[in-house]
């Protein structure tokens, strides 16, 4: 009798023990399923938060930086311009006001195959190269350039300026604007302050000159930017033998309707020389400055340079040392071929029209 009432006892124990273990395994199912049910909302909603705290922080003007990665940024590539007819090139985009990585780099900020810019030299965290288009002049429907400039942040100054010469430029219908003032395109930190002249009685040197730019305000006021800026002995060179040489070359552009190309540098035999801006920043005073011009040799042709032959274009170079000039106005002692000029100067010329005669020298054509 006992062992039935011990059997009977186990059996039920058995079964409440397997009821209580259904009962907990349907709870945890049914608990699990109502908790699947509104996870996606409860993850969703979570996930949100976070990207809108994460984009808060980035719109955070306080200067803690979000957590959220974010993907490198790729690099721009240089633009190509392509030169448009009768020697006028086509327009740049806007560059931005503060110097990009590339500029920052030294590299090439607008660089182009404009026909007589120098060859890139890529000194990284010393030349930044800038193209200024005119603001209020045309030419074969878009804005002309004005000048590609080649600026040296170590030196402090202008190393050259390349830039077309035609009659649309040179004819007067304005007045010198004197507008001086701090480059846009690039850091103010890089340039010197040039809102009066350089210290040790040395001028502020137009590399692109004032007269050269004269036929509305906006072309003009752009050669008064402290990038187109190089220490010059005043009287005996920038106000003669120097400008001299300017209007020789003036003059030229107005003769005939093909496009004249001009580089115009300034050249470093040595270091020993220096000034300051306005507030002690130091500036190099060059020992030389030198021309480059090419052109076609009828002046007529009314093609772009690319289409002409050798025999059909003329180019040369002139030497300065920079030095007062009691009086002179003989450029024919200074006259050269553009390769001996690369050879002095380091720099090659007309890299973008391998046709141009560079050794070759007529002093005859240039009657100056």
């Amino acid at each position: 009798m006992k062992r039935k009432s011990s059997r009977a006892l186990l059996i039920a124990c058995l079964v409440l023990l397997l009821s209580t273990c259904s009962f907990e395994k349907d709870y945890r199912y049914l608990a699990e399923k109502k908790s699947h049910s509104g996870s996606s909302s409860v993850f969703d909603s979570r996930h949100h938060s976070e990207e809108s705290d994460s984009r808060k922080g980035q719109q955070n003007n306080s200067g803690h930086k979000s957590d959220k990665v974010q993907p490198p940024a790729k690099a721009k590539p240089f633009p190509q311009g392509q030169p448009a007819e009768k020697g006028h090139s086509a327009p740049e985009k806007a560059q931005p006001q503060t110097p990009s990585r590339h500029e920052r780099d030294g590299a090439l900020q607008g660089y182009t195959g404009w026909l007589e810019l120098p060859f890139d030299q890529k000194r990284a965290g010393d030349y930044l190269y800038i193209t200024h288009l005119c603001p209020d002049l045309k030419a074969g429907g878009h804005a002309a350039r004005n000048y590609t400039v080649c600026y040296s942040v170590k030196a402090g100054c202008a190393i050259w300026v390349a830039a077309p010469m035609h009659r649309c430029y040179v004819e007067k219908r304005v007045e010198r604007t004197n507008d001086w003032q701090f480059d846009p395109k690039v850091s103010l930190r890089q340039q010197p302050d040039l809102r009066s002249a350089y210290r040790k009685k040395y001028s502020r040197g137009h590399m692109v000159a004032s007269g050269d730019r004269i036929s509305t305000a906006g072309s003009n006021a752009q050669t008064f930017f402290f990038t187109n800026m190089t220490p010059q002995i005043q009287n005996g060179f920038n106000a003669g033998m120097w400008s001299y040489f300017e209007r020789k070359v003036q003059e030229l552009a107005m003769k005939t309707p093909d496009t004249l190309y001009v580089v115009t540098g300034a050249h470093f035999a040595d270091y020993r020389t220096s000034t300051t801006d306005r507030g002690g920043r130091y500036v190099a005073v060059p020992t030389h400055f030198y021309k480059v011009l090419i052109r076609s040799k009828s002046g007529r042709t009314g093609r772009s340079l690319r289409d002409l032959r050798p025999e059909e274009m003329e180019c040369a170079a002139w030497l300065l040392e920079h030095r007062p000039y009691k009086g002179e106005k003989n450029l024919r002692k200074y006259i050269m071929s553009v390769e001996q000029l690369e050879r002095i100067t380091g720099q090659e010329f007309f890299t973008h029209l391998p046709n141009a005669p560079k050794q070759r020298l007529d002093v005859s054509f240039w009657k100056f």
